[in-house]
């Protein structure tokens, strides 16, 4: 049994971990407490999944933070030290130009006015994550567009909402 375990931990240290481009929109209680969950776990699901999961980016309305190599524990001081102002194509932009691929945009925000950028991330190579469901309750057109936009560009949307006493419902009814 020890030999199977070494030999495991051998091949995780002579295999490439995959990387997963991570850029969290909202930074409250609950993108707040994501952030710092993957930041204090990151090594651990690295050396036992083989996946590096890097925040290459985390915004809120009005300022976004950008770092190719990974975001640090200071992130809400040296998000707090930039000016205002981004728009979401300054993150797809840069996404491209330090040629990140896996792209995950994870929405936090609770915001019915932020799930009119997820057609933009769509196109611009990422996959969505909501910690709320308003994308597919806005409207029905909305739903069907956003469905389409996901299908034409091969790029999955997941989310999950509690309701109640914080029961999760969706992967309960899944």
């Amino acid at each position: 049994m020890k030999t199977l375990q070494k030999s495991q931990a051998i091949q995780t240290k002579n295999h490439q971990s995959k990387t997963i481009n991570l850029a969290i929109f909202g930074h409250g209680l609950v993108g707040g407490t994501l952030i710092n969950q993957i930041l204090e776990s990151q090594s651990n699901i690295e050396n036992r999944k083989g996946i590096k999961l890097n925040i290459f980016a985390i915004a809120n309305s009005k300022k976004i933070l950008l770092n190719a190599n990974g975001i640090t524990n200071n992130w809400l001081t040296d998000i707090d030290n930039l000016q205002n102002g981004y728009e979401i194509n300054d993150l797809i932009e840069f996404a491209k130009k330090h040629k990140l691929n896996n792209l995950i945009a994870v929405d936090n925000t609770a915001s019915s006015t932020f799930i009119n950028q997820y057609q933009n991330l769509i196109q611009g190579h990422f996959h969505l994550i909501s910690s709320n469901k308003i994308a597919n309750t806005i409207s029905f057109d909305f739903y069907q567009k956003l469905r389409q936009t996901l299908n034409h560009n091969k790029k999955e949307y997941l989310y999950e909402t509690n309701v109640g006493a914080g029961l999760p419902l969706i992967d309960t009814i899944k």
